[in-house]
């Protein structure tokens, strides 16, 4: 178990930490900004593959039984994440650390009025979900870092893009999504028509997580669902 709790506070501080400006800025300046993000990328990689190797090796220690209700939840959850996960990458939303730029003339992405950090809901819903159905320690440690990253990076990034944008511009993007996925729509703070979707990456999250779905007992060693 000490493995695992050495292997994910590298992971949590690696990116904490490079996420700080006195960190970042003068790599950057060193290396340049797409070899700083591909390198930072690449540890990325490393560090949880160590995480995910700590894992699988933790010896498992109980906290709280498997229950109906949390894999139940976790069914219709997951889904969504997977879509929102892949969406986020495929249409990059203006307020993500790699976003493309942001102009106020231009319509906000279909997905960004869904939720303007896409990549971090589904992060957060998974690893929230997999925290409430598997209820182990060394569950907890991973999943619950991988949350404590995703819903802490969310604020960081829209502080840093105030800053970088202005009040005026950051008030006006704001008004028009949020931070957790369909608030702004349920708000009625922006809309959101059919025609707008693009559906190849709404298909791909579904297939993705269909595929994981019914492979989770060859990958993971256990099967999503209830016998």
């Amino acid at each position: 178990m000490l493995d695992l709790v050495i292997a994910t506070a590298v992971f949590l501080g690696h990116h904490f930490l490079m996420a700080r400006r006195f960190v970042k800025v003068p790599l950057v300046d060193i290396v340049g900004k797409k070899p700083f993000f591909l390198l930072y990328s690449l540890l990325s990689v490393v560090l949880f593959v160590w995480m995910v190797w700590a894992y699988i090796e933790a010896p498992e220690v109980e906290i709280w039984p498997t229950t109906d209700w949390a894999r139940n939840l976790s069914l219709v959850l997951n889904p969504l994440a997977m879509v929102l996960l892949i969406c986020g990458y495929y249409s990059p939303s203006p307020a993500s650390l790699l976003g493309r730029h942001f102009d106020l003339d231009q319509e906000l992405p279909w997905i960004t009025r869904i939720s303007r950090h896409p990549v971090m809901s589904a992060v957060a819903i998974l690893a929230l979900t997999h925290m409430a159905v598997n209820g182990d320690a060394a569950s907890l440690i991973v999943f619950g870092t991988n949350a404590l990253l995703a819903l802490a990076g969310m604020p960081i990034i829209d502080a840093k893009k105030r800053e970088k944008w202005g009040e005026e511009t950051w008030q006006a993007f704001a008004a028009q999504t949020s931070a957790l996925p369909f608030v702004a729509l349920l708000m009625r703070r922006t809309t959101l028509r059919w025609s707008e979707i693009s559906w190849v990456p709404v298909l791909a999250g579904l297939g993705l997580y269909f595929a994981i779905l019914f492979s989770h007992p060859i990958l993971f060693g256990v099967a999503a669902f209830l016998e």
